[in-house]
């Protein structure tokens, strides 16, 4: 069962990974970080150095990741580019 995060509480790149992980969404660090600076990850905020996602934003943005599928050959046809 995954802890209690506040909606709002401020998490950092590791503790965002591990807290996707416990929602069975996993995404290691270096890919937050990838995605951070192709612009293609969830939002965050910048004090200083330091880097923080808001739990509540970037939980919503992994969520809205998951593709649900009903079949095999539908969840082929959305991977495979189209003509």
């Amino acid at each position: 069962m995954p802890q209690q995060i506040d909606d709002n509480a401020l998490l950092t790149q590791e503790q965002l990974s591990n807290a996707f992980a416990e929602l069975g969404l996993p995404m290691s660090p270096a890919t937050l970080e990838s995605k951070r600076s192709r612009g293609t990850g969830p939002e965050f905020e910048k004090y200083g150095k330091f880097v923080r996602y808001r739990w509540k934003t970037a939980r919503d943005w992994r969520l809205g990741q998951v593709r649900h599928m009903r079949s095999t050959s539908e969840a082929a046809q959305a991977d495979s580019p189209q003509a």
